[in-house]
């Protein structure tokens, strides 16, 4: 796939370059007139002053051609030879060899059309040095208009690549994310799977209840599947469902208070079932019951979720799948550029969530 795609790329960014130029044209002609009377005039090839308006008007003319000529086949040597990519990535000897063809090219078609104008209509005969000089001319200016495509092809080309680059970037980036993403469905599942297990042997009403809770909080996992951020009021609002489901499971043993106040809430943002994670890492990793229930608070600041519980570690943990916090945090890295924090004390686990306002 890779090699593919970069061979692919150098013919895209021809196509580009052929129509770059929107305003060309406008260019060129504003240009071609100018030149058409500036290089005969300075060298000089014609008297304005002592010739009839018709042999003016008919020896500028034929400089324009030259001029169009001039710049229509500077244009197509530059294009064609950027065709060749094994020429482009020795910049050298491209450099070198373009500046010689360009030169040659220009001089002698310089050469051979001042000399026709001189035998053909030049008014009076020109001095031979006179015509070598507008030639060499001429071949001077087209290679510095020759040097201005290239100087505007390789910024087009430049900014393609990065394009190009961030494109390439943003997908590793979102196939790394969906990863991740994908680990969770499995993890969630499995846990609720067992619950739902244990519950049926013990309590088939409870189970019914949890099962129907179940597929309420699946759907929102299922919803939010391909978004990358939710806002913190519907991440709530999906952890008020996801507490109902819960305490059919532990009753009075877990206990939840949210302290918000912000009214705003669908302007704040973070990763899909953030706060999900958070809470079911509090649950995995301590023991409690009705009479030393699980305490867990959730505080909204500008730039957080916080996320705190009291601490009372299982005795016997279970070997981490790596997929609570160290996922939640690879998570927050690839949409954020940011990572949670983790304030630990004997008593309290609390967790920062980064999130962003929009």
């Amino acid at each position: 796939m890779y090699y593919i795609m970069n061979q692919s790329l150098p013919d895209q960014r021809r196509i580009k370059n052929t129509t770059y130029f929107k305003n060309e044209w406008v260019f060129r002609l504003i240009a071609t007139p100018f030149f058409a009377f500036f290089v005969p005039n300075i060298t000089p090839l014609i008297y304005p002053q002592h010739e009839n308006i018709s042999d003016l008007i008919i020896s500028y003319a034929f400089f324009a051609m030259i001029v169009h000529l001039l710049w229509t086949g500077n244009r197509w040597i530059v294009f064609n030879l950027r065709k060749n990519n094994q020429w482009m990535r020795k910049p050298i000897i491209k450099s070198v060899s373009m500046l010689l063809i360009h030169l040659t090219f220009s001089f002698f078609l310089s050469l051979l059309l001042h000399y026709m104008w001189n035998s053909l209509i030049a008014p009076h005969p020109v001095p031979f040095e006179n015509i070598l000089m507008a030639s060499f001319i001429a071949a001077i200016l087209s290679i510095l208009i020759a040097t201005l495509y290239e100087i505007v092809l390789l910024t087009r080309e430049r900014r393609w690549d990065q394009l190009t680059t961030e494109k390439l970037s943003n997908a590793k980036v979102q196939a790394e994310l969906n990863t991740l993403k994908s680990q969770i469905d499995p993890h969630f599942i499995f846990n609720s799977l067992n619950t739902l297990s244990a519950l049926i042997s013990d309590n088939k009403d409870k189970a019914l209840l949890f099962n129907e809770s179940l597929a309420k909080v699946y759907q929102y996992i299922l919803a939010n599947r391909s978004n990358n951020l939710v806002t913190v009021k519907e991440e709530l609002n999906f952890i008020k469902d996801y507490f109902f489901l819960l305490k059919i499971r532990f009753e009075d043993s877990l206990h939840i208070s949210m302290n918000v106040e912000q009214s705003d809430l669908n302007r704040y943002y973070l990763p899909t079932i953030a706060i999900q994670t958070a809470i079911e890492n509090a649950i995995k990793h301590n023991q409690f019951s009705s009479t030393l229930p699980l305490w867990i608070s959730i505080d909204l600041t500008n730039d957080y979720a916080i996320i705190a519980n009291n601490k009372r570690p299982v005795k016997y943990k279970a070997p981490s799948s790596g997929l609570g916090l160290i996922n939640l945090d690879n998570r927050y890295k690839l949409v954020l550029n940011k990572s949670i924090h983790i304030d630990e004390t004997n008593d309290d686990f609390t967790l920062y969530l980064p999130i962003i306002k929009k």
